[in-house]
């Protein structure tokens, strides 16, 4: 009886369409990039105490409703938590299982951290004045967010941006600003001025009416 032959078992890295060196180059450029993604939230974000999910957690949801300079700090808690999740749906989860407000609001914490905050969680002193007014000054830090860096830095110097000052911001209603920084847009090409509609009296429903309030302008995305 002839002995029968087996061949060699495929090598597993081989049905999972990668050979392993290339298997453990990404593993180790996946961990390069959370490692810098942490360190970037860490410099700028820290607050002094050393990282705890638990309690950055309950900044964030302490603060998510208040003022605008808390809303901001929330932020801060928020990029350093999501820098540990990388990419994927861990974040997201994170938000719907841990905190008490949506991934939307999530989102424009983050953003109004990233804008009026210095390094070491100081706010500029655009988020100072505005924070001043109480309740209504998260509309106004949301407008300023959509500011570039430069632009904050001239604000921030005394300096005119598109028709505003620190000063007159501390007067102007949010309607007046939003408006200031459309007519900005347009000028500038990021808006056309007849993709502009209204929206009366109400702002755009989240995620079915796609849509940037402007006062009472509001330019489809």
């Amino acid at each position: 009886m002839a002995r029968k032959t087996l061949s060699a078992p495929e090598p597993i890295t081989e049905s999972l369409g990668a050979t392993l060196p290339e298997v453990i180059r990404e593993e180790a450029d996946h961990n390069k990039s959370m490692a810098l993604q942490v360190a970037d939230a860490e410099a700028r974000f820290h607050d002094g105490e050393e990282y705890n999910e638990e309690r950055l957690t309950m900044v964030a949801n302490g603060v998510a409703s208040r003022v605008a300079l808390e809303f901001a700090v929330g932020g801060a808690a928020l990029i350093r938590i999501k820098a540990r999740f990388g990419h994927g749906n861990g974040f997201t989860t994170f938000i719907q299982t841990r905190c008490n407000f949506s991934m939307d609001t999530a989102q424009k914490m983050m953003l109004v951290a990233h804008a009026l905050l210095l390094p070491n969680n100081q706010p500029r002193p655009l988020l100072t004045t505005v924070a001043a007014q109480g309740r209504g000054s998260i509309g106004k830090a949301l407008a300023l967010a959509s500011l570039s860096r430069e632009e904050l830095d001239k604000l921030d110097a005394g300096e005119m941006v598109n028709g505003m000052t620190i000063g007159s911001i501390e007067v102007m209603s949010l309607k007046d600003m939003r408006e200031e920084i459309a007519a900005r847009d347009i000028e500038n090409g990021k808006l056309r001025a007849d993709k502009l509609k209204l929206v009366e009296g109400r702002m755009p429903k989240d995620g079915s009416e796609p849509a940037v309030v402007l006062g009472r302008l509001a330019a489809e995305v």
